[in-house]
């Protein structure tokens, strides 16, 4: 019960937020607070009796948990953000860029419509909620660079509520989401790290939790750079942050971390765009040819340089990767099945008693490639736009997009791996998603050169990029 207490509880204190905030404040504790603090979803019985629940996925698809936190914040703040700024949501007029995530939210709907479980139309509904909205109030509400700055001072911001979950977890196994609303299913997977242990917090999965302190870091940083934004404060929340994710010691994300602030300082880079072309080439390329089932990676694994590469990566702890992989490739048979369409079952993987650990594999053997197009597609195609935006910026002017792309970026190749997706990278997405001469409801892209803020309610004028 304390589970629907809280998603109840969630409402007034929202409806306060509009009340008493700024628009894009509001906005924005609703929406990345309810993502960090609610309940995840109301499990099952016997999901918190065993150390790794492996039949639990991600609540960024659909799945049997129906009230999750993936859709109740955005839905929540959507229809606060309408009933106090209906003009700017009347203004907005969609473009092609919304044409992917506009047919992703439908696309459960349309595939398997009389054999779908979920329902066809419950699962358009919740992916809508999860996806769509999000993508919809970064379209209206965030999409100039006032809101983009306001969007990354708001993830790095969420940074300092890691702060005391580092502090409590960190020296003992997680706690705090037992203490509220009930055991964690996932309090005991991959908790042991090399000094004391991974928190979890109020997330999904201690990999998502590293992959905020992550992002958060991440964000901070990146408004040092910003001369719109820079100052000791950020300096000092950088700093703090990325503490944090060193303490979380999840290895991927302090990857993820250090990759985004390599981009973020060689932008100006000539082999920065090439050396992002040939990436996004060859994981393509890779991707083809690992579901194509071409390459043989259980004889592999058994080689002899196999077995050596496999023991080397679990002397050093980092033997979870290629666990990963394995239960990926077990699945394969359904994928290549049914490539195009997917099963429209969210529990597809049964019969092989595993599932995929990251979210391409479970949303193709779902929703098929076409549903994988759509929903990452989305996202890809609007770090597209900000990227040719950055780039063709002259005499040294920062764009606040640029930041917000690497980020989505970054929860992208988190969720290659992962089924535990970062929600906040749907709602930056959707914010850059506009050109130089793209129209979004507060009108067009405003970086350095245009000061002129976004027309919002009045006495909400203040939600700027200072």
């Amino acid at each position: 019960m304390a589970v629907y207490w809280a998603y109840l509880g969630f409402l007034p204190i929202a409806a306060l937020c509009f009340a008493r905030l700024p628009l894009r404040t509001a906005i924005l504790v609703i929406l990345v607070g309810g993502w960090w603090l609610l309940p995840v979803a109301r499990y099952g019985p016997g999901a918190p009796g065993t150390n790794s629940p492996w039949w639990i996925t991600g609540i960024a698809l659909p799945s049997d948990m129906a009230v999750t936190k993936a859709w109740v914040p955005p839905l929540v703040a959507f229809v606060g953000a309408a009933v106090a700024d209906l003009r700017s949501l009347r203004n907005w007029r969609p473009s092609w860029i919304d044409l992917p995530m506009a047919g992703w939210c439908l696309w459960p709907f349309i595939d398997h419509i009389g054999s779908a479980n979920p329902p066809a139309l419950l699962a358009s509904l919740y992916v809508t909620g999860a996806w769509g909205f999000p993508w919809l109030i970064g379209r209206v509400w965030f999409s100039d660079a006032g809101g983009a700055r306001a969007l990354t001072r708001g993830i790095a911001l969420s940074g300092l509520a890691n702060l005391p979950v580092a502090i409590i977890e960190g020296v003992r196994p997680p706690m705090l989401y037992g203490l509220v609303y009930g055991p964690h299913p996932y309090r005991f997977d991959g908790i042991d790290r090399y000094v004391g242990y991974r928190p979890i917090g109020f997330l999904e999965n201690g990999n998502l939790y590293g992959l905020w302190t992550a992002l958060a870091a991440f964000a901070a940083i990146s408004l040092l750079q910003d001369r719109e934004t820079s100052s000791r404060g950020w300096v000092a929340l950088a700093i703090i942050n990325v503490i944090v994710a060193l303490a979380s010691q999840s290895v991927g994300a302090i990857i993820l971390l250090a990759v985004g602030t390599a981009l973020l300082a060689m932008w100006r880079s000539r082999l920065v765009m090439p050396a992002l072309i040939g990436a996004a080439a060859l994981v393509v390329l890779a991707a083809a040819i690992y579901l194509s089932g071409i390459l043989p990676i259980r004889e592999l694994a058994h080689t002899p340089a196999g077995e050596h590469l496999i023991g080397l990566m679990r002397s050093i702890g980092r033997g979870s990767f290629f666990w990963r992989i394995s239960q990926d490739n077990k699945t394969l048979g359904t994928i290549t099945s049914h490539p195009l369409l997917g099963t429209a079952q969210w529990d597809w993987w049964r019969p092989y008693h595993t599932r995929p650990w990251g979210q391409p594999i479970l949303l193709i053997g779902q929703y098929g490639l076409i549903g994988l197009v759509l929903a990452w597609g989305s996202l890809i195609a609007a770090c597209a736009v900000a990227v040719k935006r950055a780039r063709e910026l002259r005499g040294g002017t920062f764009d606040p997009a640029l930041p917000l792309a690497i980020m989505v970026l970054l929860a992208l190749a988190d969720a290659a791996l992962n089924a535990f997706f970062f929600s906040p990278a749907i709602l930056a997405a959707g914010a850059i998603a506009v050109g130089r001469k793209g129209r979004g409801a507060t009108g067009v892209w405003r970086g350095e050169n245009q000061r002129s803020r976004p027309r919002l309610p009045r006495g909400r004028e203040r939600v700027s990029s200072r």
